[in-house]
């Protein structure tokens, strides 16, 4: 309590924003050219202002909070490889936690080779066969 000019008692209120966590991303992968659309769970999501692909950053708007638990984006085009997603609030950037955040960028796999021919027949033993029967 603190006590204003007047001599009258005023409360204090005073609150810390909480650093948002990032509990899962789902799907864990995706294209390398981006736009794949995934699921990020946590906590702390209200009034998020970005969320960052391994340094690569989408600002508001370019994702949806859908609550203080789930935010759905976008992936962006990225190089081959597992990236860290985190999402940054105005408490803060949540950690990094590979074990629930990462998200890998794939290429499409390889076709597989057509199959080899198999080999022409191997002549029968023996004589010749003709067209007459003798």
């Amino acid at each position: 309590m603190t006590t204003d000019t007047s001599g009258i008692p005023q409360a204090v209120v005073s609150w810390t924003i909480p650093v948002p966590t990032v509990t899962g991303v789902s799907p864990s992968s995706g294209a390398l050219a981006g736009g794949t659309t995934i699921t990020i769970t946590g906590s702390g999501f209200s009034g998020a202002t970005g969320v960052s692909f391994g340094g690569t950053l989408l600002v508001a708007g370019g994702f949806t909070v859908n609550s203080d638990t789930q935010i759905t984006a976008p992936s962006p085009a990225h190089a081959a490889g597992g990236v860290d997603v985190r999402v940054t609030t105005p408490g803060g950037t949540s950690p990094v936690d590979p074990a629930v955040d990462t998200f890998t960028f794939a290429a499409p796999p390889t076709p597989a080779p057509p199959p080899t021919p198999a080999p022409p027949p191997a002549p029968l033993p023996g004589p010749p066969v003709t067209g007459r029967q003798g």
